[in-house]
Order: C-alpha cells, then sequence, then structure tokens
C-alpha cells in the first residue's frame, strides 16, 4: 500500500533527511511504501499540492503557522481534508518539543512527533510510525460514535454560543442530594462524549466516593497525599501534580484526583487552616495552569473547611444540588444566609456564582418547582428528574455512568434511565453548548461504555479558541 505525503516543511535539510529516511524504508520491502512526493515551503504551494496529488499524509514542522491568520487557515484546511470522505488526509507535526503540542493539536494536527536531528532518527521516529498513525486515524473515523466536527449544526452551536473554560464546584450543605453522582456524571459526559480534557476533583473531606461511582481502584496518590507532599512548599509544578491524577475511561481525557479514604485523614494540619487553604489554592492553580477543559469539584458539606471553601471560592460556577424536599431547601436556605451574613470574610462570591440544581425532581411532589426556588433564593440552572427505575443506583453499582449506557428500547425503565441521562446532557450544555448536536448525532445513550469509542474529533482541534 502506497502512503504518499507532502512535506510542508520550509527547512531544505529536514525535508531531504525526511525523504532519506523513507527511501531506506521502502527498501526493506515493508508492506508499506511510503512516498514524500514534494515539498512546500509556503502555504498556497502546499494547498495546490495537496489538491493536485491528494496525498494521505501531510508532514509540517513548527514554522507552519508563524501568525495568527495562518494558523487559522492552516487549521481550516488541514481539518477539512481529515474529514474528507474520499481521501481523508492526516496530518503529522514535527516539534523540537512536546511543549507545544496542544498548541497543534488544537489546529486539527493528528500526531505530534519530535523533530529528528538524523536519518536515522527520522526513520525510528517519523518514518516507521506513519503507518501506525495513518490506520489509528482511519479508525477513528470508522467507529460507530464519529462525528464529523464539521458538521454545520456543531459549526452552527459554537458560533451562536461559544463557551470558554470553566472550574465547576458542585456543592450542597445537605448530604446524599446526588452531588457525587452528579459530579461524575457531568465529568464523564464532557471527557467521553464531548471528548474534551476533564479534571475531576474529589474534595469532600468527609470521605470520597469519586472513584467508587467511577470503579477504580483506591491510589495511593491522592488529596491527601498530596497535601503531605506539598507541606512546607510554595508551590506545585504540573509534573509532581500529574503524578496524582489516575486517568479513567475509554478516550483517557478524564482524570481524577482522588479524596480521602476516611474521615480522619480531613483533619490532617496540611488540610487545615492556612496550610490547608494553600494548599488547595495551590492545585486550583496548577490544574488552571495544565489547561484543562473543565475542572469539576465535588466538594464536601462544610463550606467553613479550608478545602471546601476554596472550592467554592475559585469556581465560574457553583452548582447547589438540592431536591424536591422542603426540608433541603430549609436547610439550603439556614447555610446559604449564614454564608452571606456572618462569613462574609470568606470571599464566596454567592450572588455572582451560585446556581441551583433540582435533582430528584417530581411535580407530584406537593411543592411547585417555582415556590422551591423562591424558598431557597438561588437562580435555579436547571432540573434533574427523579429516576425511579433504578437504573442510576444500578449505573453507580456497575460503575458504568448512565449517559454511556445502552438503553433497552422496549423497556419502559431503561426509558426512565435514558431520559436521566437527557436531563446531564442538558445540563452539560449550559456549559458546552454542543454536546447536545454531538450526543444525538453519535446516539451515545444507547452505546454501553466498555465499546466506547474515540472516534469524535477533537473539537478543540477545529475551533481556535
Amino acid at each position: 500500500m502506497d502512503l504518499t505525503a507532502i512535506a510542508f516543511i520550509r527547512d531544505f535539510e529536514l525535508a531531504t533527511t525526511l525523504h532519506q529516511a523513507s527511501v531506506q524504508y521502502n527498501s526493506e520491502q515493508s508492506a508499506y511504501n511510503i512516498k514524500i512526493l514534494s515539498q512546500a515551503i509556503d502555504f498556497p504551494t502546499m494547498v495546490q499540492q495537496v489538491q493536485a496529488m491528494s496525498p494521505r499524509i501531510l508532514i509540517i514542522d513548527h514554522n507552519a503557522a508563524p501568525t495568527p491568520e495562518a494558523r487559522a487557515s492552516l487549521a481550516r484546511f488541514i481539518s477539512e481534508r481529515y474529514h474528507d470522505s474520499r481521501e481523508p488526509m492526516v496530518t503529522i507535526a514535527l516539534l523540537p518539543s512536546m511543549e507545544d503540542k496542544t498548541n497543534y493539536e488544537q489546529i486539527g494536527v493528528y500526531k505530534c512527533l519530535l523533530r529528528p536531528n538524523s536519518v536515522v532518527d527520522a526513520y525510528n521516529q517519523v518514518i516507521i510510525q506513519i503507518p501506525t498513525i495513518y490506520t489509528a486515524a482511519l479508525e477513528d473515523k470508522q467507529r460507530d460514535n464519529y462525528v464529523p466536527i464539521l458538521s454545520d449544526s456543531v459549526k452552527r452551536t459554537i458560533t451562536q454560543q461559544g463557551w470558554q473554560r470553566q472550574i465547576i464546584s458542585v456543592w450542597s450543605p445537605k448530604g446524599g442530594v446526588g452531588k457525587t453522582t452528579i459530579s461524575c456524571e457531568l465529568a464523564v459526559a464532557l471527557a467521553e462524549i464531548c471528548k474534551l480534557e476533564v479534571l475531576l476533583i474529589d474534595a469532600d473531606m468527609n470521605v470520597s466516593d469519586c472513584h467508587v461511582v467511577l470503579g477504580m481502584k483506591y491510589s495511593p496518590k491522592n488529596l491527601f497525599t498530596l497535601s503531605q507532599a506539598f507541606d512546607g512548599n510554595k508551590s506545585l509544578n504540573e509534573k509532581i501534580f500529574g503524578d496524582y491524577l489516575s486517568v479513567w475511561g475509554p478516550s483517557k481525557r478524564l482524570r481524577l484526583l482522588m479524596g480521602l479514604s476516611n474521615m480522619f485523614m480531613g483533619s490532617s494540619p496540611t488540610l487545615l487552616g492556612e496550610k490547608g487553604e494553600r494548599f488547595f489554592t495551590e492545585v486550583i492553580n496548577v490544574a488552571k495552569r495544565m489547561g484543562f477543559d473543565f475542572i469539576i469539584i465535588d466538594t464536601g458539606q462544610k463550606f467553613v473547611e479550608p478545602v471546601h471553601y476554596v472550592s467554592l471560592r475559585s469556581a465560574d460556577t457553583v452548582l447547589v444540588i438540592a431536591t424536591s424536599e422542603l426540608t433541603t431547601a430549609s436547610e439550603i436556605l439556614m447555610i446559604m444566609n449564614t454564608m452571606r451574613d456572618k462569613y462574609s470574610n470568606l470571599n464566596i462570591p454567592v450572588e455572582r456564582s451560585f446556581k441551583l440544581v433540582v435533582n430528584r425532581w417530581d411535580e407530584r411532589g406537593g411543592i411547585a418547582l417555582q415556590e422551591l426556588v423562591n424558598k431557597i433564593n438561588i437562580p435555579l440552572l436547571t432540573t434533574i428528574n427523579e429516576c425511579y427505575d433504578g437504573s442510576v443506583l444500578q449505573s453507580a453499582n456497575l460503575h458504568k455512568p448512565v449517559v454511556l449506557r445502552k438503553a433497552n428500547e422496549n423497556s419502559a425503565d431503561a426509558q426512565s434511565g435514558a431520559f436521566f441521562a437527557k436531563n446531564i446532557i442538558s445540563l452539560a450544555s449550559r456549559f458546552y453548548p454542543p454536546i447536545a448536536d454531538i450526543h444525538n448525532a453519535s446516539d451515545y445513550s444507547k452505546s454501553d461504555v466498555n465499546k466506547a469509542r474515540s472516534g469524535l474529533f477533537n473539537i478543540k482541534k477545529i475551533i481556535a479558541r
């Protein structure tokens, strides 16, 4: 099989090195014959060559998009060529270091490799990998849940509504209202359905449950041990912090910072007082520097705990979880008033960032929704309907998030679970509007998590934010 390529590389020596390495590779009579057809040193020439020769591979270097205008043009072109159903073209970038990897992924580059310094390096680091890279790209396009991200509906949604990176804290002063379930489902929806980079922090100072819901083995690298390592230090770097994150999901885009395995850990001096406040502030700062699209924090009940109030203070949006029970509404109102009146020194922006989510809502509960909202006195963001079929409990026990579970169309119970999933998608759409279009197009609500694939071409790679 011929794998034809065009080198959009201004460095003649590098282009020559790649050509020599490809000749050496082909001489070994491999199943693939890699042909570098030409070298282009400017964008118009590259476009003409691609249109005339229809290569399967485009190789670029770090000088391919020197200006914002060139970056935008290159992003549109290589993305359109990748989604071409007749002659898909896969783009590979050769970079001096992996520090710029994210920037190139954002313009549609499928794979970033280190720039070779010799023919031997070009052979081992680039040419020999091309067949595997191309095959993987084709497999991505053939997956059941692949959605051409250039579809009109998704482009229109992004253009009209936009989106931005956010820190979302999920909190309630009342236990047992579904805070952890909503945190996990929201994180999974954004990471697995939209293929966004999501960090989920289990910051409940009583006991952590996120890893249990997601079916992950408890890690010795968690929030508690990270605070011990931080003790006495002024900052965390990305490498140290990254080592404490556990990866979840088929697409490996969801990372979890696990919490405390027992409530006694919460009394550690490294999590209390000024030390605790300084530590968790640094956790938020390093997470932001790492460029996650969404940081979701499952926050414990007691807002006076340093980790909890830093979470509430740092969030762009705080989801206050309530249920349709009046006792829950009364408790939330009391705690919110206390937060406003007696703890204003904590600088928690209640009026700006707090939004109400009514979980397990049932209009037959004897109270009107507006009455409940008025009583709590927080703007309503959305409701999540009561799910009577046990699918939420079953999903937690089976470690399969509802938003990814396969639904049985002939089962009324499964329909109820599917409706819960739609409620989660609706909640996620408040932060990332395209998710509804993507979810509907990929029919992900009927895909078992064990069969979930990463075919959706990453929106970050198309839209320059």
